[in-house]
């Protein structure tokens, strides 16, 4: 899918990031997509004929690939109609994911228009995963309390993290 699978070759964000800067000479690397910057986006994709594939429909397809023989025909009905239910959930989702689209479109366009490292500088600023650790080291009791985890990410009492007598590391 275009969103799943950021390098492939039917990559519509690709090749219409590749041709931006070129309508758009007075871009910054500040630049973030808008409304108008998406749809334009949505405009050129229908135009190449763009069909959305979700991860799941590309599992899917990847499983529909490898079925053969009777076993298939056992599988055919339950997995056209599995199919069925993800096109419409995947219509929906190109209708109303624009703030992943405005992520992608950005990215790529920064990416190709001045290079990686103004497309990264964009992501940490938007990164949920970046915005937390900001707000983790910014808090010093917070800060802290992540030395003091056995593991992080678990409870306490779900750790698998062996105790040792003699190694007290502080």
């Amino acid at each position: 899918g275009q969103l799943n699978g950021f390098f492939t070759l039917n990559n519509q964000f690709f090749h219409y990031a590749r041709g931006y800067h070129l309508k758009h000479p007075e871009l910054t690397p500040d630049f973030v997509a808008g409304r108008e910057d998406i749809a334009a986006f949505r405009a050129y994709a229908e135009k190449r004929e763009f069909e959305y594939v979700s991860e799941a429909e590309a599992h899917v397809q990847e499983l529909d690939k490898v079925a053969e023989g009777e076993e298939y025909k056992k599988l055919e009905k339950p997995l056209n109609r599995l199919i069925d239910e993800i096109d419409k959930i995947e219509e929906k989702h190109w209708d109303e994911n624009e703030e992943l689209i405005a992520w992608r479109l950005t990215f790529d366009i920064l990416e190709k228009s001045f290079d990686l490292q103004a497309a990264e500088a964009y992501n940490v600023t938007v990164d949920p995963q970046v915005e937390e650790a900001r707000r983790v080291i910014a808090d010093p009791t917070e800060y802290e309390m992540w030395f003091e985890k056995r593991e992080i990410g678990v409870q306490q009492d779900d750790s698998i993290a062996q105790e040792d007598a003699g190694d007290d590391v502080q």
